[in-house]
Formats: structure tokens, sequence, C-alpha cells
């Protein structure tokens, strides 16, 4: 018990340091064409992959924290709560991921709500696959989110700028998507 109190107050303490400032300008992405685009998201690459996750990812406290929710033990109950459309499940919050057309559920997302600066992603069967740490004005916009699969690698980089327009960085920020209301209305490739 002692081991888990240390863990969360270690993660507590991380969650601080996770308050730093981005990128914060009123640039509507979706006005900007050809090379002013370029030029916003290099900028923006740059400032956000400055900043590295809270944790070292080959830390003991990061591996705690995969191992402590490597599996959700109370997955049943949460895979049809969010199948269900449950935004709030027993202290989460939760969310889940369908496939485009035959909206079928294969992953949710759940948030302690003493914590939501951490989202961990679990598969159907309750499987950790992904971790996000939340960075910036999280929840208010604009954040970003840095997504790590469960050994530590870097997934992918989100910069939500608001709740409309979402940017998406692959795992080493070469290629963004632009999201607007939910669809992708951009992929840029070769970002320098």
């Amino acid at each position: 018990m002692k081991k888990l109190l240390l863990i969360f107050a270690l993660l507590l303490i991380g969650c601080a340091t996770f308050a730093v400032d981005i990128f914060d300008d009123d640039t509507d992405i979706t006005a900007l064409e050809g090379n002013n685009r370029v030029e916003y998201l290099q900028d923006l690459k740059r400032e956000i992959f400055s900043h590295d996750c809270a944790f070292s990812l080959e830390s003991d406290e990061f591996k705690k924290m995969i191992k402590t929710h490597k599996k959700d033990k109370n997955y049943v109950e949460n895979y049809y709560a969010a199948q269900a459309g449950y935004t709030s499940f027993k202290e989460n919050n939760i969310s889940g991921m369908f496939t485009p057309k035959m909206d079928l559920m294969y992953m949710y997302a759940l948030q302690e709500k003493h914590n939501i600066r951490i989202t961990y992603y679990y598969n159907a069967i309750g499987h950790l696959k992904y971790i996000d740490f939340m960075y910036g004005n999280y929840p208010s916009f604009p954040y970003f989110a840095r997504k790590y699969t469960t050994g530590g690698n870097l997934y992918s980089t989100l910069y939500c700028i608001n709740e409309m327009t979402q940017i998406k960085f692959n795992k080493d920020g070469s290629t963004a998507e632009i999201w607007y209301k939910g669809k992708l209305i951009d992929k840029i490739k070769n970002i320098g």
C-alpha cells in the first residue's frame, strides 16, 4: 500500500511540471495556405518537441506506472460503460474509440478524475496500449498531449488549439495532420 501511495505522490508531483508554457497564439491554421501553413507547423513543432515527458521513460517511476495500469481490473464494466456512451464512470472520465464504418468499439480511454493530465488507453479486453501525458493549459486550450506506447516509445503528439482544431504530429514530427471539426483537412509531410 505504501508503494502505491508513493507512486501516486510521484505522479502528482510530476504532473505539476506539466504546466509548461506552450506555443500560444490566435492563428487560424485553417485559414493559412502553402508556405505560411508549413512555416507555422515548423514553428509549432520546434516549440512542442522542445518539451519532453515530465517522467524519464526509462525510470522506475514510469515502469511502475505502466505496471500498475497494465490491465484494467474493471475492464468489463468500463468497456460496456464506454460502449454505452458514458463520459464518467466510477471515479474516471471514460471514452470509447469506434471504427468509422461498422461503429465497433476497439479501444477505450480512462482518465482518473483526481489526475486528469494522464490518460490510459485500453484495448477491448482491458490491456494497456498507450498512455497520454497532457501539457499546457489542459483541460483548457491550447494544450498538447504526447502519446507513448507501454514500452516508453513516443507514438504521436497532438496539439489542440481549440475544441474544433487539432494538429497531430507523428512520432518524429515529420508529418502533421490538421483536423477540423473531427475531419482530416490536410496532411503535410516532410516538415523540417
